[in-house]
């Protein structure tokens, strides 16, 4: 019987037991470790011009998305949550997505695609989640020539507008220098008022560039921003670029070797064109032409009327070698050509360094003898040699057809005016003009006037019979009766000092009377029987010189 119980009271202990047990597995939770889900890898970009990308997860436990430390991805690459910026990112187990922010630079990118993985880390398992790249950009980059207007709007090299043009220059494709500079290709141009040539431009780009320049170019910035000048430097000019030049700019990415090409746009090239300077010939003060002063006895004046202790006066000109300076003198309505080697009172001579560049600043100086007549004035024309050349006789070659100015072609090259005074004085020396109140006996025709000094002798049979007045230094002018109706006098204003007036004439038709600076030339005609002849009045000074001369001729 005790044996039954004992039995019977282990059954229901073990009962108990797995009661108990069952009751514990089915009411508990299960203690044993999960697996962690990772999502497919992710291939992302980022485009040129953006600078983030998302990476979404659902984490099925406690998680922590990280990418490298090493230098290169932290160059680039960070992560945010939002937030801040770092390189680990942790959270929590969650049913809903999570997304974190991969960050990149706003600087652009040429020539390589840096790159990141993004790593998940959860139940202590890591796998890569997402590749991100960050995508290459275009460099952009153009020039925009200044525009170069005159003051009547048109396209010529006189000032710059600083208004651009809206379309850019043509690049040049070619790594090497061409030979024929490629259509649209600037050119460099001698502003007024400049001393070199040049050209002005703004620039354009999404990358810091340097230029790189042939050594004749010289490449600066203007203190506004954009805006810079290319100019010709002429102490590097040689024999190769004088004759004409093609000067290639290449701007380049700052942060390549320029030696190599890495392609994307990192070289953007232009031709820029230097005309030919033989041809070539343009005042060192950047004015269109000098201006030289000197008193009566030689002696230099400056623009205040301040007399030198100097006989001579310098001046400086731009050019090749072997200028031949030229005078173009007027006489009367016409211009005469001289060689200024070989003219009688301007004396001029050039200097040249021959150590210096092929072109060169280059001083010369003028000199005159001393003026015993009135003021005179002369051109200087510098021609330079290739163009010198072709000049056999200055007296028409230089001038027109009519010898009353230069030369279109050869307008450019007058580089100075020289003017001297005269004894006489400042304001011309001695000199006859008409009165007003001849006016209406002019406009009758009863009569002309005419200042022959400067007239061409062998033109004109009065100037060569009378040249001894002209070469003393005195004034030669032709009165010439027309209408036997102008009887009794007409006058003239005598500018200057003199001291005593003689008439002469075949039949003593001819009479003056003089007041002040005043004289009355009187024509008689007894009987109106006299026909033609020749009378002169004669001017002279204290010394007796002669002044002047009045040919007076007699047409009825």
């Amino acid at each position: 019987m005790k044996t039954k119980i004992l039995h019977w009271t282990s059954v229901l202990l073990a009962s108990s037991a797995l009661l108990l047990s069952a009751c514990s597995e089915d009411n508990g939770k299960d203690t044993s470790d999960p697996t962690p889900v990772f999502p497919d890898m992710a291939t992302l970009n980022i485009p040129a011009g953006e600078t983030s990308c998302n990476v979404s997860f659902t984490p099925n436990m406690d998680w922590t998305v990280s990418i490298p430390t090493d230098a290169e991805t932290s160059k680039w690459f960070s992560l945010s949550d939002g937030v801040v910026e770092t390189s680990s990112i942790s959270g929590k187990a969650s049913t809903e997505p999570v997304t974190i922010q991969v960050i990149t630079t706003d600087q652009d990118v040429y020539d390589e695609t840096p790159s990141c993985e993004v790593s998940l880390t959860m139940g202590g398992q890591t796998q890569v989640i997402a590749k991100v790249t960050r995508q290459t950009a275009a460099r952009e980059f153009d020039i925009y020539l200044s525009g170069f207007l005159t003051d009547e709007g048109t396209q010529e090299a006189y000032d710059f507008s600083y208004e651009y043009s809206e379309t850019p220059v043509a690049k040049y494709t070619e790594s090497s220098v061409p030979e024929v500079a490629p259509e649209g290709a600037p050119e460099l141009i001698w502003f007024t008022g400049k001393t070199g040539y040049m050209q002005v431009f703004k620039a354009e780009s999404n990358f810091e560039w340097l230029a790189s320049t042939p050594d004749w170019l010289t490449f600066t910035a203007r203190p506004m921003e954009g805006e810079y000048f290319v100019t010709a430097d002429f102490a590097q000019i040689t024999e190769q670029e004088i004759n004409g030049a093609i000067g290639m700019i290449d701007f380049y990415d700052s942060n390549i070797d320029p030696a190599t090409d890495p392609g994307n746009n990192a070289h953007n090239r232009y031709c820029f064109v230097l005309p030919d300077l033989t041809k070539v010939v343009r005042n060192g003060s950047g004015a269109a032409t000098a201006a030289f002063s000197f008193n009566a006895e030689g002696y230099a004046v400056d623009s205040n009327g301040t007399v030198s202790e100097e006989k001579s006066s310098t001046g400086s000109l731009y050019s090749a070698k072997d200028v031949v300076f030229y005078i173009g003198e007027k006489k009367g309505e016409w211009y005469y050509g001289y060689e200024a080697s070989q003219h009688d009172w301007v004396t001029i001579a050039d200097s040249w360094d021959e150590k210096g560049s092929a072109f060169q600043l280059h001083d010369y100086t003028v000199s005159v003898k001393a003026n015993e007549g009135e003021t005179r004035e002369v051109l200087v024309i510098a021609l330079p040699k290739v163009l010198a050349e072709k000049i056999t006789d200055p007296n028409f070659d230089l001038f027109n057809t009519e010898s009353t100015d230069v030369k279109e072609e050869y307008k450019q090259y007058v580089c100075a005016t020289i003017e001297q005074a005269g004894e006489g004085g400042s304001e011309g020396g001695f000199s006859i003009s008409e009165s007003e109140s001849n006016q209406m006996y002019q406009q009758l025709g009863y009569y002309t006037f005419e200042d022959l000094t400067n007239g061409d002798p062998d033109a004109d049979e009065d100037i060569a019979n009378n040249w001894d007045v002209i070469e003393a230094g005195g004034k030669l002018y032709r009165l010439t009766y027309k209408s036997f109706d102008l009887m009794g006098s007409i006058s003239f204003l005598l500018n200057g000092e003199y001291a005593n007036i003689t008439a002469s004439s075949a039949g003593n038709w001819l009479g003056t009377e003089s007041y002040d600076n005043e004289i009355y030339v009187t024509m008689d005609a007894p009987g109106n029987t006299y026909t033609g002849g020749q009378g002169f009045i004669r001017i002279y000074d204290s010394n007796n010189s002669q002044l002047a001369c009045i040919i007076c001729i007699r047409e009825f």
